[in-house]
């Protein structure tokens, strides 16, 4: 075995040189392309991708880690691991969108993908919730996991992800011995299922994208750490679309009535009148002045000012403010 991989890496390094691609940190550098997918009938067994940063082979007697992707600098590159590095297995995204909590693929799981997904439409009121992430890890002899976090970023469709907040996912239990590593080798299940992170928070209406994906950290007992493990869509990130809408009427109060004496006190029109209108929705409430309507009456005459509300989706109510003129004053 150890002889097979030696040949491969020789392999794989060649056709790196002979491309120009350079190998740092001892790392084969390869194009997309160059995924070995020919090792697998090497090696009598198949070769599965089980998440973006590791292809396993599967040999007749155990699976065994050959090689490693790292994204840390949003480009493939390959190196043989010594199979006694800790990987990421499995990586779901946990949203809640108003029928509890769903996993979603981001890498290895059976779960319904992520990344390309459509949520369909919400009200800005509505349940859509980003709960946290799961990642199923193994950890091999003394190098362990030691952190993990869910990278996320909120756009309209058409802009730029360029800042992400992050969500820590917790390491949950240990879960069974396996043979991933030539050693000791234990399944652990990290997740964080109630973040609560309200994922319609500010927004209007519009189609928005949600961007995810995770970080991971790993070293020994020595506390020599290991580069980053990113489930990343190598650097892509995962993206999911969703579209908010708004059919709700804005609210807001009639202004309080105003008596005078005479025709002349008949205040402006004044739009501030209005003071408590408010929507389901974020963003700009506009209060606009209608009309103003006579009953055709003296003293007294009973006007009533009319105020649109409108929220930025378009939907609008009126509210009325009574204006009375009613001269109750003796002449002197």
């Amino acid at each position: 075995m150890k002889l097979l991989i030696n040949i491969v890496a020789t392999i794989y390094a060649v056709a790196a040189l002979s491309l120009g691609y350079s190998s740092p940190n001892n790392a084969i550098v390869v194009p997309d392309s160059y995924i070995p997918d020919p090792i697998s009938s090497e090696l009598s067994g198949s070769l599965t991708n089980r998440e973006s940063n590791f292809v396993f082979a599967k040999s007749q007697s155990k699976q065994e880690t050959l090689l490693h992707l790292n994204n840390s600098n949003n480009s493939p590159d390959f190196k043989l691991l010594s199979g006694n590095e800790s990987a990421v297995d499995e990586s779901n995204v946990i949203i809640d969108s108003g029928s509890g909590n769903q996993y979603f693929n981001l890498s290895g799981s059976a779960n319904t993908n992520f990344d390309g997904f459509n949520f369909g439409s919400f009200e800005c009121t509505d349940t859509f919730i980003l709960n946290g992430a799961q990642q199923k890890t193994h950890k091999c002899g003394d190098h362990n996991i030691s952190y993990s976090e869910l990278n996320y970023s909120i756009e309209s469709t058409g802009t730029s992800h360029s800042s992400f907040s992050f969500e820590e996912i917790f390491f949950n239990t240990d879960l069974t011995s396996s043979n991933y590593c030539n050693g000791t080798s234990v399944d652990q299940n990290w997740q964080t299922s109630g973040a609560g992170i309200n994922i319609l928070n500010g927004l209007g209406p519009g189609i928005y994208e949600l961007q995810v994906y995770t970080r991971t950290e790993h070293e020994n007992s020595s506390g020599s750490i290991s580069p980053d493990l990113f489930i990343s869509n190598f650097g892509n990130n995962f993206t999911a679309t969703f579209t908010v809408v708004d059919n709700t009427l804005p609210t807001a109060s009639n202004p309080a009535a105003v008596n005078v004496q005479c025709a002349s006190d008949i205040p402006a029109v004044d739009t501030d009148v209005v003071s408590d209108e408010a929507d389901n929705c974020s963003g700009a409430i506009t209060v606009a002045h209608v009309s103003d309507v006579s009953d055709g009456n003296s003293n007294p005459e009973v006007i009533t000012r009319t105020y649109s509300v409108t929220d930025l989706a378009g939907n609008s109510i009126n509210v009325t403010q009574t204006i009375t003129v009613d001269d109750t004053t003796n002449p002197s």
